[in-house]
């Protein structure tokens, strides 16, 4: 009886080990994370990846696992699907688990998206007590070979990607009976319950210069009813084809990887862990080998053979562009306003401008008055040029100077802003002058040039329409003429 109640306690002792791995760790899941949650399938692309881990080589029954992960994107990576499977041997605990995932992008922009997953599947646990090498194998003969339960399995998880930095948090669940473990001697029974767990994880690659890069990961896993444990890789890549670092895992594991991709589409990766507690003798000598097969370049060159530019420039020259495109929109739409309200500043000036036929009605009208200004009225007169004057039939007057008028107006302002205008838009110097009309004040925008001689003023004036006739047509009320003022 003693006998078979050491067996009980070996068994006991095996459920709770295989109750404290519940979660099938791999050193390379942080290249992976869609082993943890199904939120990330189909992020790293059309892939296979294949894992193998052996721990404490030279223990017989050592801890062994193999998982497989296939995932995909489809619909310019809008969704994603996966297939994992996962086979688990710790002496003589066995787990076997597949399932299917399924994953939903909402995109915000291309560096802002969520991406929401759930994976449903099966996983089968069974004890098998052949497995068990006892001195004296009648110890065990009344004791059941073996046992196996199968319980559903799902997985919930989110991911959100935002400035580079990508944060995930899932929460696995299981639904079925447990595994149960029945003495036929003792009529004792032993459970094997299955518990949720969660797992967080971050990621924020660094750019060290154009084909170096450093990402520091964190992974933090919380079974219920066990402490919570803590795992961060520091990984260097180069090219996007050599990628080498170290990790540590908060059950007192150091572990080194490394990792090189053959032909733009294979990737082999190798992880060596050493336990670092008083008992790293023992539980030392891990080693871990990881396979991923790219089913598609996601970058080809002309000759359809891969480009050796990697993502990581691609993705830089996106944002490149975007920060340019920005940019010339927001240029785009200031030099808009400014058109916009350079127009109604041209149609607020053109409104206050007045017509030489009223001005010389004006002057007319001052003229049949017996009060004068302390400048005659008679002193100014507006000369009419047609574009066929003969400058011969042309009589010059002595005591007369001659301006070429642009514009006229009650206002000064207005006139001022006409002659900031003409020289801001169409490079024409001017000047302003004012003219007493009886009690009103007249202002002229005139050019520089003040002529003694209307033969020369008619021809400068000619020579001014037909070189800035398209420059001034939406600035003033029809043509330029020449005011005369007598002396």
């Amino acid at each position: 009886m003693f006998k078979r109640i050491n067996v009980i306690g070996i068994c006991l002792l095996v459920a709770f080990y295989g109750k404290s791995q519940q979660v099938n760790t791999i050193n390379l899941i942080h290249q992976q994370p869609a082993f943890l949650n199904p939120a990330g399938l189909g992020i790293s692309g059309n892939t296979v990846f294949a894992d193998y881990r052996k721990q404490w080589s030279g223990f017989s029954n050592a801890p062994e696992q193999l998982s497989l992960l296939m995932e995909g994107a489809f619909m310019q990576n809008k969704i994603g699907l996966g297939l994992m499977v996962e086979q688990n041997q710790v002496g003589m605990l066995n787990r076997f688990h597949i399932g299917g995932g399924y994953r939903h992008r909402l995109k915000f922009s291309d560096e802002h998206y969520l991406n929401l997953g759930l994976q449903l599947g099966a996983e089968r646990s069974s004890i098998d007590f052949s497995r068990v090498q006892a001195y004296d194998p009648s110890e065990i003969g009344d004791l059941q070979n073996g046992q196996s339960s199968t319980v559903a399995r799902a997985t919930v998880g989110a991911h959100y990607h935002v400035a580079k930095f990508d944060i995930g948090l899932a929460a696995t669940l299981f639904f079925g009976r447990n595994l149960k473990f029945t003495n036929p001697v003792t009529t004792a029974s032993m459970y094997f319950s299955k518990v949720p767990y969660y797992s967080f994880y971050v990621r924020r690659p660094f750019k060290l210069s154009d084909r170096w890069k450093y990402t520091p990961s964190l992974i933090l896993i919380s079974t219920q009813g066990l402490p919570a444990f803590i795992d961060h890789c520091h990984t260097f890549d180069f090219d996007n084809r050599i990628d080498f670092g170290i990790g540590h895992r908060q059950t007192s594991n150091l572990y080194l990887h490394a990792g090189v991709v053959l032909w733009s589409q294979i990737k082999i990766s190798y992880v060596y862990q050493q336990n670092v507690s008083r008992y790293a003798a023992i539980l030392s000598n891990t080693h871990e080998v990881g396979i991923r097969f790219n089913l598609k370049s996601r970058e080809q060159g002309v000759s359809g053979t891969p480009s050796r530019r990697s993502d990581e420039k691609l993705q830089e020259q996106i944002d490149q562009n975007e920060i340019r495109i920005r940019e010339l929109n927001r240029k785009l739409d200031s030099l808009q306003r400014h058109l916009i309200d350079q127009n109604n500043e041209i149609e607020s000036i053109k409104k206050e401008q007045i017509d030489k036929g009223e001005l010389e009605k004006l002057i007319r009208e001052v003229k049949n008055q017996d009060s004068l200004s302390t400048i005659k009225v008679a002193s100014y007169e507006v000369i009419n040029v047609p574009n066929d004057v003969n400058l011969n039939n042309m009589l010059e007057d002595a005591n007369a100077s001659y301006h070429i008028v642009l514009g006229a107006f009650r206002n000064m302002n207005k006139a001022q802003e006409l002659k900031k205008l003409l020289k801001r838009d169409a490079g024409i110097d001017s000047r302003l002058i004012s003219i007493i009309l009886s009690d009103r004040t007249m202002y002229m925008v005139t050019l520089n040039e003040e002529y003694k001689e209307l033969k020369k003023a008619t021809k400068d004036l000619l020579a001014f329409r037909k070189e800035k006739r398209v420059q001034l047509a939406n600035m003033i009320n029809g043509e330029v003429w020449i005011l005369k003022m007598k002396k």
